[in-house]
């Protein structure tokens, strides 16, 4: 009888995106990335390109490679079975002309390492400018496997010239993770003053844009009156602490019942926050990632295509960002009175996103399992040689 021990499918898979940045939303896209390869394949090793390496290393049980470091970066990719770009919103130029050209750049890399690449679940664009939609099409002509998150990002894709038959139309990372339980959650629920409350508790996410100075006047206005009506308990929710911190507070100075989350919170904590909410007002998409993943009826504020291409499908209100000065308080007072039956909607829908998100990870790994290298894909193989 033979005493070799069976082989174990234990692939390294490098993860490149937005992380080590303290924006809860994409640490949430690395959590569900990271939890479903290992709930798909337990022995996968996994390493993630970040600007915090010893946060994510220790936050996530992963190597981690600092981002900025091309060298170590490509020592990495040498050493990977697949390349792993998303998910979130990293190939758009609305927020940084140059922020997709560092992705596209990890995935020119990727490619000539000669691994597999995969675009997980991103949600794609928008690309305004002409070079970045070229180098776009270029490069991801060069992936083996491309999920998005949405069908209006799947629709970006074909009009850049990426055959449809290539994508698949999945569902954010996010929906993966598990929400906190037990006695260390209760502590948070405590320390942000999230229990013992017997009046609704309702979500507030919104981050800096152009013309938020404005915008601040009618949302403030609206929430006084929304308050009255509803009796209810603000809370303030800066899903990027760099970022949002300070106009939550400022707008929690007006409120003076009102509660500013300023605990560093992981993902999973902060599903856990959300999960307690009685409804939610977001402009950041995974504030209402995590409300639909919780359950929790909610209003989108459509400041980015990326809020109404979540929002809309799973039957969710939207005011557009151009329009909250006109129709922002008669949308929340709509969306408020009928939020019982948007909760059951949200639940109804859930599974089948949770079940779309886990579909990644069996992509990704059927894609290690089946392609030695990214020469494999006919369009890979001319690029690379191109390159």
């Amino acid at each position: 009888m033979s005493t070799d021990a069976p082989n174990v499918f234990s692939p390294r898979i490098l993860v490149s995106g937005y992380y080590g940045f303290g924006n809860i939303g994409d640490e949430a896209v690395l959590a569900g990335i990271v939890g479903s390869l290992r709930s798909e394949c337990p022995d996968v090793h996994i390493a993630a390109l970040s600007a915090s390496p010893d946060t994510t290393c220790s936050d996530y049980g992963v190597d981690a490679v600092n981002r900025n470091h091309w060298p170590s970066i490509k020592t990495a990719l040498r050493q990977s079975d697949l390349l792993i770009s998303g998910g979130g919103s990293l190939l758009q130029d609305v927020t940084s002309a140059l922020s997709p050209l560092y992705y596209l750049n990890v995935i020119r890399l990727g490619l000539q390492a000669r691994i597999p690449v995969m675009v997980y679940a991103q949600g794609f664009g928008p690309l305004r400018r002409a070079m970045n939609r070229w180098l776009a099409r270029r490069l991801l002509m060069g992936a083996t496997c491309i999920t998005v998150r949405d069908w209006d990002s799947a629709h970006a894709l074909r009009e850049l010239g990426i055959n449809e038959g290539r994508i698949t139309v999945t569902a954010d990372p996010c929906f993966c993770v598990q929400p906190a339980e037990g006695p260390e959650i209760e502590e948070v629920m405590r320390a942000c003053g999230l229990t013992g409350n017997d009046v609704p508790l309702v979500g507030v996410s919104l981050r800096p844009w152009v013309g938020m100075d404005t915008a601040e006047v009618a949302v403030n206005l609206t929430l006084e009156r929304f308050c009255a009506l509803s009796r209810c308990r603000l809370v303030f929710l800066p899903m990027h602490s760099e970022t949002d911190t300070h106009l939550m507070c400022a707008m929690g100075r007006r409120f003076p019942q009102s509660i500013v989350v300023q605990r560093h919170l992981h993902p999973s904590e902060m599903l856990a926050v959300i999960g307690r909410l009685d409804f939610l007002i977001g402009m950041r998409l995974h504030a209402l990632l995590f409300a639909a993943a919780m359950g929790v009826p909610m209003l989108g504020i459509g400041y980015d295509p990326k809020v109404p291409a979540f929002c809309k499908p799973l039957g969710v209100p939207v005011v557009d960002w151009d329009r909250i000065g006109s129709e922002f308080e008669g949308t929340v007072r709509v969306a408020w009175e009928s939020r019982h039956e948007m909760a059951e909607r949200v639940v109804a829908g859930r599974a089948a996103l949770r079940d779309a998100s886990r579909s990644n990870a069996a992509m990704a790994l059927e894609v290690v399992s089946r392609v030695p290298t990214c020469c494999s894909n006919p369009d890979g193989r001319r690029f690379v040689k191109q390159l």
